[in-house]
Parts: structure tokens; sequence; C-alpha cells
């Protein structure tokens, strides 16, 4: 009697191929899988004499975009642009702030000169009495001891200004740019619209040369001997109840004697004043 034939599950047989005694049966090759082969085999090795450096991908430096390129330049103009805007706005505002200033210095001198008017006092020689100096001594003596009694006019004109006259003064007499004799002046106030007259008196020891001898003695017998009187003194002014700085009011007088005696006459005379209010 024949075996029954039962017909093949074609379904179960798909499911759970019966597997082949000889190991997996080979695919037939298809295109997608001949094209990724070669990305499962390792790289072939680099040539000889060549490196290959890896570095982490945080270390890659990569260039920027060109749009983040010019975003990042318009960043720094524009940060540069309000930086100069700052310095530009304070130099402005330093320079207004001047100016300012300037113009209300102005206006307040202006205001006193208009309230006050201000004069320069003035300064005269009046009087000079001179020992020390005769014909004999003249050729004789190795050393001269001049002394000088001059007498000063001092005029102040202004109305609301008076004068204070400080101590440490100096007052020298000059012959051809040679110290003769030196002194100071008395400390004392001068009230406005005021001429104060004083004595000043000067000594010195002068070492007698053989031109300075025969310079004296020609000038002498002319009737023409020039003399310089040099005078610098600190000073403050009183203007109402408010007293200024300490300044120096400096006067230089060209005088010229026509004797070296206690008669002496002046010839001529001419005095200039500066006043160093700083």
């Amino acid at each position: 009697m024949a075996d029954r034939i039962h017909p093949r599950n074609s379904a179960t047989d798909e499911e759970n191929p019966t597997p082949h005694p000889h190991g997996p049966p080979s695919l037939p090759e298809t295109p997608g899988s001949a094209a990724s082969r070669p990305m499962l085999e390792k790289p072939p090795p680099p040539p000889e004499g060549t490196y290959v450096v890896q570095l982490p991908k945080d270390q890659v430096y990569r260039v920027p975009s060109p749009r983040a390129a010019a975003r990042y330049e318009n960043y720094n103009l524009r940060k540069h642009r309000r930086c100069g805007g700052c310095c530009c706005r304070f130099f402005c505002c330093l320079f207004g702030f001047i100016v300012v200033l300037a113009i209300l210095i102005g206006i307040a001198a202006l205001v006193f000169w208009l309230v006050v008017k201000p004069k320069t006092p003035s300064y005269s020689v009046t009087n000079i009495s001179i020992k020390g100096f005769n014909t004999t001594q003249l050729t004789t003596s190795q050393t001269l001891s001049p002394e000088f009694d001059v007498t000063v006019s001092a005029d102040n004109p202004n109305t609301k200004i008076g004068i204070y006259y400080e101590p440490k003064s100096s007052v020298k007499i000059y012959h051809s740019n040679l110290e003769l004799s030196n002194g100071s002046l008395p400390v004392f106030y001068q009230p406005t619209q005021n001429i104060t007259t004083f004595v000043v008196t000067m000594t010195g020891s002068v070492p007698l040369t053989t031109t300075l001898s025969s310079t004296l003695v020609a000038e002498q017998s002319a009737g023409k001997i020039p003399l310089v009187l040099d005078i610098s003194v600190p000073a403050k002014l009183k203007i109402g109840a408010v007293k200024t700085w300490v300044f120096t009011v400096k006067v230089n007088c060209d005088i010229v004697v026509n004797s070296l005696t206690t008669n002496s006459n002046i010839v001529s005379k001419s005095c200039g004043v500066n006043l160093n209010i700083w």
C-alpha cells in the first residue's frame, strides 16, 4: 500500500525554512548590497611618509559663515561707535564747562573793574643823600662804605583799595650794575587816596678798583652820576573788609645826581612800576 503524500504548507515553510546541510545558502547580489560593502571594510592604510592627526571635535576651529562674520563685524563697529561717542560727549561737556567757567570769570572781573576801578600806585624819588664818597677816598682807599638816604614818595590813587606793605622787602642801589648799598622799606598801611613819604637808609661795602675810581671821578667832575634804585616789596590789597593774597610790587628808578655828597641834587629821575599778582 502506497504512502499518503501530504501537501506542503507554503506559509509555514517560508516562516521556518529548513536549514541547509552545508551552511546558509548564498543570496544573489543586489545593487544595494554591492554598494554598501566598501563601507564595512577598513580604509586602506595611508601611503608612506604621511601623518594622520586626529583631533577631538571640540578642538576643531571652523571658519564662520559669511553671514555670521558680517554680524560680528557689525557688532564690533557698533561697539566702537558707542565708545567713540561716549568719549566725544565727555570732551564736549568738558570743553563746554571750561568755556562757561571762563565766561563767568570774565564777567566777574568786568564787574569788579567797573565797581572798584583799580589804579596802579606810583612811586617817585624826591631826595637823595650820599655819604662815604670823597675825592681823596676815591684815590687812596681800597674799600668803599657808601651810605644812601633815599626819600621815596608812594601815591595810592585808588578810592576803594588800601595797600598793606609787608615785611621782607628789599631796596638796592646800583652803579653800572655794581651793587653799592641795600636796605628795606618800613612796614605800614597806606589808605585810599593817600601819598606816603618815607626815607630808606641803605649801607654797603664795595671794593674800590682802579676802573671804578676813575669812572666815579670823571662822572663827578661832569656833574652826572647815573644810579639805579631797585625796590621789591610784598604787599596786600584791602577792598572793603576783604584782604587779597600777597603779591609783589617792583619799582625800578633811573636816577642821575650831580655829586656823591650829602648835598647832592637829582638831575633827572624816572620810575616804573610792575605788579606781580601771581
